[in-house]
């Protein structure tokens, strides 16, 4: 080791007080050692350490461990590729008289203080990673920041209405870099907007064709022949380069949207026992309600790719619809109706009497002659006769399934043979024709022309 202007260094090597060690560093000094012993053996001293880099002091320290921490830290900072060239330049360490309070105990400053000696080789500026890998390097953060957003903007106004979003995390740090890998803010704008240019290369084999070679690889054939066009005959054997367009920033494309669905209103029925089943009631009116969702949708190309439910928020809750039913069932309802609404007061019922088999029943009360006789099923009428003898003026009606109703001793008919009449229709009054004792309407019910008891029926 080299101590310059001190008679103290021959006595120190003497008495064996000074020890000499080589140190590690990206610079190859020649004369850099612990002073451990050293500098407590001259704490008390007018002496520390000057920093000599390239001919000229940087500072003056009262340690070593300053500039080892120094050094680490541009270490640390360098690229790979930039540490050799700062290292063509010489550092050295000496012993030497100095104020102490001048000393510069700060490895940051010391840092600083090479760097800016180093300023035609290395210099600070901002590094541009995607994704922990560098992809340029600037010496202006505000211009590169103000770049991406331009990218940014552009990106949006390109896709109306969107948002835009870097996939890949973007960090723009400080470091020391080599003057010449700083890009000016126009050509670091190309490279994060339309990408890297990277050569790739490609042996050309006995069966590929430049249309095939192309399309191997995603380019035109234009292309192909621009980037080899020292090339004029493609042999098999070439080397072709192979350009390929690494693109940087990648975007994610995606709107915030918001839909309102209705929601379909349900029903509930609600029995009531003192209704008839017929009885039908909507007693609470339905109402659909209204839901809203936010998808946050992503877009290629201007299409939609995926899209992914964000929030979801009933706006209107659905008022069900009540509906209210009997379920008392009604008192059985007879096929065949009273065919005399004035009386039902039957006065010879169906059966054997006096004299034979009466085959209906004889219906009558004090003043019926005259009232009405209604069709007790509807049907058509195949009988619509007057007379004196037998059954009078009677009617005869067909009701199909072998039914038929028979009404005898009728005042005044109102039907006529042929006619279709309903349930309930009036077809003739009560008298007292033909073989008759007194007014009363003879009613029979027949099945199969076989006569039955109607209060069966009835």
């Amino acid at each position: 080791m080299v101590f310059k202007n001190s008679e103290k260094e021959i006595s120190l090597r003497k008495s064996g007080i000074l020890k000499k060690v080589i140190k590690n560093s990206i610079f190859p000094i020649s004369t850099i050692a612990l002073f451990g012993i050293t500098v407590f053996y001259w704490n008390n001293q007018d002496y520390g350490l000057a920093l000599e880099y390239h001919g000229q002091t940087v500072a003056t320290m009262s340690n070593d461990k300053v500039y080892e921490q120094a050094n680490h830290m541009i270490i640390d900072q360098l690229l790979p590729e930039d540490k050799s060239k700062i290292g063509t330049y010489p550092a050295q360490i000496k012993i030497t008289p100095v104020n102490k309070v001048n000393c510069c105990e700060s490895p940051s400053k010391i840092k600083d203080e090479i760097i800016k000696r180093s300023k035609e080789i290395i210099t600070e500026g901002y590094g541009i990673y995607i994704s922990d890998k560098l992809i340029a390097i600037g010496n202006d953060k505000d211009e590169i920041e103000n770049a991406i957003k331009e990218i940014i903007n552009e990106t949006k106004s390109q896709n109306e209405g969107c948002e835009v979003e870097l996939i890949e995390k973007l960090d723009i740090k400080k470091g020391l870099f080599s003057k010449e890998h700083i890009e000016n803010i126009d050509k670091i704008k190309n490279i994060l907007k339309d990408g890297k240019i990277q050569f790739t290369e490609y042996t050309v084999s006995e069966n590929d064709t430049i249309v095939g070679i192309s399309e191997k690889f995603g380019i035109s054939t234009e292309e192909l022949l621009q980037s080899n066009a020292e090339n004029k005959d493609i042999a098999v054997w070439d080397k072709l380069k192979i350009k390929k367009v690494e693109k940087i920033l990648n975007f994610k494309i995606f709107k915030t949207i918001t839909e309102e669905k209705e929601i379909p209103y349900s029903s509930e029925t609600i029995q009531d026992p003192t209704k008839e089943t017929s009885f039908k009631q909507i007693t609470q009116k339905g109402k659909n309600g209204k839901e809203k969702f936010t998808y946050k949708v992503d877009y290629e190309d201007s299409k939609e790719i995926s899209r992914s439910e964000q929030e979801h928020i009933i706006v209107e809750e659905p008022i069900t619809e009540k509906v209210t039913v009997g379920t008392k069932k009604p008192p059985r309802k007879s096929e065949f109706i009273w065919p005399v609404p004035f009386t039902k007061k039957i006065t010879s019922p169906y059966g054997k009497r006096d004299g034979g088999f009466h085959k209906g029943i004889d219906i009558a009360r004090a003043g019926v002659v005259g009232t009405d006789i209604v069709a007790s099923q509807g049907g058509k009428v195949i009988v619509a006769k007057n007379g004196n003898l037998g059954y009078g003026n009677h009617i005869i009606i067909d009701h199909g399934n072998g039914k038929k109703t028979v009404y005898g001793h009728c005042q005044k008919l109102f039907v006529r043979q042929g006619q279709e009449v309903s349930q309930g229709n009036v077809i003739a009054t009560v008298g007292s024709t033909g073989d008759s004792t007194g007014p009363h309407l003879h009613f029979e019910i027949r099945i199969n022309n076989v006569a039955q008891d109607p209060q069966k029926y009835l």
